[in-house]
C-alpha cells in the first residue's frame, strides 16, 4: 500500500473512532467553546482519555501518526493541563522505542507543565515539572483559535534548551479567519491567524482529524435527517 493510500485508511480510522466513541457532539443549541466562539458541535476527547481501553487505542493511533509523517524530536509536550496525560503517554511509548536504539541517552526527558504558574522562580521553574528539551513537538487535544497553542509555544521557546518544532492536534477546528488576541505576545500582533503565526515562526502543523472531513461523514451517515443536514450545513459553512 502506498503513503497516499496509508493516510487515507488512517484518517477514516480515526474519524470512525471519532463518531464510534462520541468525541464530537451535535445540538440544535449552540455551544460555548472554551475559545467563547459558539458551535453547534462540540469536540471532547475527554472521555477517550480517562478510559483505559480507549485511551490505549488512541495512543496507537498517534504513534502510527507519528510514524507516517516521519516526525521526529526530543520532546512531546502536552498543553496544559488538557493534553498533558496524552504527551507523557506518547513521550513515554515514542521514547522506549528510540532508546532501544540509543539506550545511552540520558538526555531524555518527560515534561510536564504547570495549568497556573507560579509567581517566582525562572522560568523552567514557574510554568513546568520536568522542563521540555531539544526539539519539542506541542500536541493539543482540540484547536479553535489556537491560542492556547501560541501561548505555550511562546512559554516553551523561552527556555535555553528548548525550540518548537512542530504542533500535533488529535482534532483541528480553526478556519482561515480564526485569530489569537494574546496580547501579552512580543513576537506577533495582538490579530493574527493563528495558521499565520506558525508560519512565521516555521513551526510544522499536524492534525490527526479536522472538522471539516468529519462534518463530511457524519452528512454522508445522516442524508436523510433534515434538522442534521441543516445544522451541518451551517457549521461547514465556516470552513469553505
Amino acid at each position: 500500500m502506498n503513503t497516499f493510500n496509508n493516510f487515507n485508511t488512517f484518517e477514516k480510522q480515526i474519524i470512525d473512532f471519532i463518531l464510534e466513541h462520541k468525541v464530537l457532539s451535535i445540538s440544535e443549541n449552540a455551544f460555548t467553546l472554551a475559545s467563547g466562539k459558539k458551535s453547534h458541535i462540540y469536540v471532547n476527547w475527554r472521555q477517550v482519555s480517562n478510559n483505559f481501553l480507549l485511551f490505549d487505542k488512541l495512543l496507537h493511533m498517534i504513534l502510527k501518526f507519528i510514524d507516517l509523517n516521519s516526525i521526529e524530536c526530543d520532546t512531546f509536550y502536552g498543553v496544559p493541563e488538557g493534553a498533558t496525560k496524552i504527551a507523557l503517554f506518547v513521550q513515554y511509548f515514542y521514547l522506549q522505542s528510540r532508546l532501544q536504539a540509543t539506550p545511552q541517552n540520558t538526555e531524555a526527558v518527560l515534561a510536564m507543565g504547570r495549568a497556573v504558574a507560579k509567581s517566582h522562580g525562572d522560568i523552567g521553574d514557574r510554568y513546568f515539572i520536568g522542563q521540555p528539551k531539544g526539539n519539542v513537538v506541542i500536541i493539543e487535544d482540540v484547536t479553535t483559535t489556537g491560542e492556547s497553542l501560541i501561548k505555550t509555544i511562546e512559554v516553551v521557546n523561552q527556555l535555553p534548551n528548548a525550540n518548537v518544532s512542530a504542533c500535533l492536534v488529535l482534532t483541528d477546528r480553526s478556519t482561515a479567519s480564526n485569530s489569537n488576541s494574546n496580547s501579552n505576545s512580543n513576537s506577533t500582533s495582538n490579530s493574527i491567524s493563528f495558521h499565520d503565526y506558525l508560519k512565521q515562526k516555521n513551526i510544522l502543523f499536524y492534525s490527526l482529524s479536522n472538522i471539516k472531513s468529519i462534518i463530511k461523514q457524519i452528512d454522508i451517515k445522516h442524508n436523510h435527517n433534515f434538522l442534521m443536514s441543516s445544522i451541518l450545513k451551517k457549521e461547514m459553512n465556516q470552513y469553505v
